[in-house]
């Protein structure tokens, strides 16, 4: 990597944070980490989009390759009262499935999408 893509990613990297920050003092966000021996080995988090979809949320995971399949995304998810028995009971509903959609260790992994209408 050269001088300048690594002072470039630096400057991405802080402005990325700068606007992490400032959606956590909106609350526009929540985030969560996930430790072992004092180092993160996990984060999650649960954002609003913006826009036209401002009343849409995500739900991101992403856990170190080694700590993977020891059940973390699932206590996180939890952890976040958004594993899928708690969207069940809050009303959500699977309202689609995007087949395939990520490539792990070797294997494809469907995405579930799960919605709820706010009246």
């Amino acid at each position: 990597m050269s001088r300048a893509e690594r002072i470039e990613s630096r400057e991405a990297e802080i402005d990325w944070l700068s606007r992490a920050l400032a959606s956590l003092e909106k609350d526009e966000i929540f985030c969560l980490v996930s430790e072992v021996d004092g180092k993160v080995v996990a984060s999650s988090d649960i954002h609003t989009l913006g826009g036209y979809e401002k009343h849409v949320g995500v739900i991101g995971i992403v856990i170190m390759k080694r700590f993977r399949d020891l059940w973390i995304g699932t206590q996180m998810m939890r952890a976040q009262r958004a594993c899928d028995t708690c969207l069940r009971e809050d009303r959500f509903a699977q309202t689609g499935l995007i087949p395939k959609k990520h490539f792990k260790e070797g294997k494809y992994i469907d995405e579930v999408i799960m919605t709820k209408v706010l009246e």
